[in-house]
């Protein structure tokens, strides 16, 4: 397998070049790029254990994403294969929410489930602090019924902990209840009961982008996907 040196940071990032023989996924910051032969896809597919998933195809792309995760981070393979595998029956379900379908231009038509890991805690409990319960940030609120609950009119240690706990711990689980933990989304399409994964993709990237990418795939792999007009 031909590779070079690459950094990888979310949101995924790069474009993917598809030759007659030879597949490039170029990082757009560093510039870097790693190349493979289309043998070299069908032994990742294999060392991935993709190919025991049934009823699943998987793009050049998204396999040079797993490739390039697996190398350089910071998402973890095991994470998006297993969030996967849940989808077709063959493992646990994995996914933070149900599987959705877009409902906009130009992703429209295709599908998108969510998976979590460790360095999505932030975003979360930001968003979960911000979230407002009748008309009062959580957060506030879940001090306010902490302190209320202790009997305290000082802050102590014991205190200190409730409140650490309630403001991570609690935050999470509440999110988790309410199904809106958020992560990266595993973009994919179905046809004639088959799904196709596309790509790995970010809350942080436009629409526009992700369907930029897809589109350069499925043209070549699976050109009777209806993806609606490229950009």
């Amino acid at each position: 397998m031909h590779s070079a040196h690459c950094t990888w940071s979310p949101p995924p990032r790069g474009f993917l070049l598809i030759g007659a023989s030879r597949v490039g996924l170029v990082d757009n910051l560093s510039r870097r790029e790693v190349r493979f032969d289309y043998d070299d896809l069908e032994r990742l597919r294999g060392e991935f254990a993709l190919s025991r998933i049934p009823h699943a195809k998987f793009s050049a792309l998204f396999v040079s994403q797993l490739y390039l995760f697996d190398r350089f981070g910071p998402i973890s393979v095991d994470t998006i294969v297993n969030t996967v595998r849940g989808l077709h029956g063959a493992g646990p379900s994995r996914q933070t929410k149900g599987p959705l379908q877009f409902r906009h231009p130009p992703l429209k038509g295709l599908w998108h489930v969510h998976f979590f890991e460790a360095h999505h805690v932030p975003e979360n409990l930001r968003q979960q602090w911000r979230r407002s319960v009748d008309g009062k940030p959580w957060l506030e609120r879940a001090i306010d019924a902490a302190c209320d609950a202790s009997g305290e009119r000082v802050f102590t240690r014991q205190l200190l902990r409730d409140l650490a706990r309630v403001a991570v711990e609690g935050a999470l689980v509440d999110r988790e209840a309410a199904g809106h933990l958020t992560g990266e989304w595993i973009v994919y399409a179905v046809h004639a009961d088959v799904h196709y994964y596309l790509t790995v993709a970010s809350h942080q990237e436009a629409d526009a982008e992700i369907h930029r990418r897809i589109c350069k795939v499925a043209s070549v792999e699976f050109p009777f996907l209806d993806l609606g007009p490229a950009a």
